[in-house]
């Protein structure tokens, strides 16, 4: 159940981002803007962008000197984007009112790495404990996963890296080692020194 879960909620996300980031774009008309604000790269913006142009198969976005305007499909789009990001906004905070009511229901944010390699056996393991549990994993970014935490979104919340907003319990709960590798061949190995 918890494998589907994840995937359900990361493929039904995806384009909930997109449309995201094509709404960033019409109001900060900058792609490096959006990225610092939604903590990812410039390029991923674009990626964003040039795959839901794809799908609809029409330009959304020019760049000019005053920087990104929309097409006039982008402004048509654009409405039906911000209604739909308004009812989905709803629409979760109905489902996480639904699961906050539950005491056998645990809503855990997690960052991407933590989310995909670290929690899935973790949470299986408690699970197997407790059986009764009912355990929903939401996977993002760490900057969607904080801010998300601040609208109480989740239970509790697990990321990468310092979080410092007053009102929270913050705990470590471990390190990890971020190690360099490269080639044995590779000019920084002590053999080619």
């Amino acid at each position: 159940m918890l494998s589907f879960e994840i995937k359900w909620y990361r493929r039904k996300m995806m384009d909930d981002f997109t449309l995201r980031v094509f709404h960033k774009i019409s109001q900060l008309k900058s792609f490096s803007k959006v990225a610092d604000e939604l903590y990812i790269t410039q390029s991923a913006v674009s990626r964003q962008i040039k795959n839901l142009e794809d799908k609809l198969v029409v330009k959304l976005c020019l760049r000019e000197k005053e920087g990104i305007s929309l097409t006039e499909e982008g402004k048509i789009l654009l409405g039906y984007v911000e209604k739909i990001l308004v009812l989905y906004e709803k629409a979760r905070k109905d489902i996480d009112h639904f699961r906050h009511t539950s005491l056998n229901k645990i809503i855990v944010g997690a960052s991407t790495a933590l989310g995909e390699y670290v929690l899935p056996r973790i949470i299986s393991s408690f699970n197997k404990r407790h059986p009764e549990a009912d355990i929903y994993l939401r996977v993002a970014n760490t900057g969607e996963i904080l801010k998300q935490l601040t609208a109480n979104a989740f239970n509790l919340a697990l990321v990468e890296g310092m979080f410092d907003t007053p009102g929270f319990i913050v705990e470590k709960v471990f390190e990890d080692e971020l190690v360099l590798i490269v080639s044995a061949n590779h000019s920084w190995t002590e053999k080619n020194r």
